[in-house]
């Protein structure tokens, strides 16, 4: 198998961090994985040794916070922290030095059959979109769902595999990028200048960076092998991250979501657009990052949201 780097991405401290870490320990053990893959955490907390003795070893493991944002964090012209999702997965682009990178959520478990998939996704040369469910109230011991608790959410993209009797994995377009579990070549992520940050304070990054994807004119497999469970029990998941879909309770087109959904869902959308007044190439930030130099930090003292020009410093 080619090497490749797990991204871990949560803005907030958890301790279940280590849920996921047993999980893929367990599954790069039941594979027969020779060495574990890289690591970089986005801001969450682990145990070090835990960690190296799943067998993720310290000179392949990076843990940073999210890069300098206007949402969240020291530099952030907001209230208080929003979600910047995009800024963090940028981080791991940004901090990948594989050519594979595979993407995470917090508070999750990795169901067995994920190498699997990945690596016939290696194989084909296909960005691997994977399969998730949400529960509440479960527990966890090594790496191992031991009650399941309640499932509050499922995969609609599973189902209708399973309905169609579809071959595994089956072709898709980019709008089937989401649920925060997907694999993709690195290079193809620098191509499309990275995760658009431009929906930083709402959401939808999963899905427009696929559709990016898409109009690059690279393949997407949606892969059921290649699930996680996630437990989004609210006392345990900590304080939710703000977002703001302006426009609801009006025509649909004219929602915050259904505009940006427009905005790349078009041939010619091939390059992430990120904060206005606050752009990038991700090739040179990446390059300048592995070579040790600063993150770049928001340089303005008002920023304007792109949907209706509201300066981003009231946003509560």
């Amino acid at each position: 198998m080619k090497t490749f780097t797990v991204a871990f991405i949560s803005g907030r401290e958890h301790k279940q961090f280590d849920w996921f870490a047993e999980s893929f320990y367990r599954e790069i053990d039941r594979y027969g994985l020779v060495q574990a893959p890289n690591l970089i955490v986005i801001g969450a907390a682990y145990n070090k040794q835990k960690i190296e003795r799943h067998g993720f070893c310290e000179g392949t493991l990076k843990r940073s916070f999210p890069k300098p944002n206007i949402w969240q964090g020291q530099y952030r012209v907001t209230k208080e922290d929003w979600w910047a999702v995009s800024a963090s997965r940028n981080t791991a682009i940004c901090l990948c030095e594989t050519d594979w990178i595979c993407f995470f959520d917090d508070r999750c478990v990795l169901m067995p059959g994920y190498l699997d998939a990945l690596e016939d996704a290696m194989i084909g040369n296909y960005i691997m979109a994977g399969a998730y469910e949400k529960r509440h109230n479960m527990t966890v011991e090594n790496g191992v769902i031991r009650h399941g608790g309640i499932v509050t959410a499922e995969d609609c993209r599973e189902r209708y595999g399973l309905d169609i009797k579809a071959p595994i994995p089956f072709d898709c377009g980019g709008e089937w990028l989401f649920g925060a579990n997907w694999a993709c070549p690195l290079e193809w992520l620098l191509e499309c200048n990275g995760v658009p940050e431009i929906a930083d304070g709402q959401g939808f990054e999963d899905v427009l960076t696929g559709l990016l994807l898409a109009n690059n004119g690279h393949p997407i497999k949606y892969d059921l092998r290649a699930k996680v469970v996630q437990d989004r029990t609210p006392e345990f998941s900590g304080p939710v991250y703000r977002k703001e879909d302006k426009g609801r309770g009006g025509p649909v087109k004219d929602e915050k979501g259904h505009k940006l959904l427009a905005m790349f869902n078009k041939p010619e959308a091939k390059q992430a657009i990120h904060t206005p007044g606050f752009d990038f190439d991700i090739r040179k930030e990446r390059a300048d990052i592995l070579a040790g130099q600063a993150w770049p930090v928001p340089g303005l003292k008002s920023y304007k949201d792109w949907y209706d020009g509201q300066d981003i410093s009231t946003f509560k």
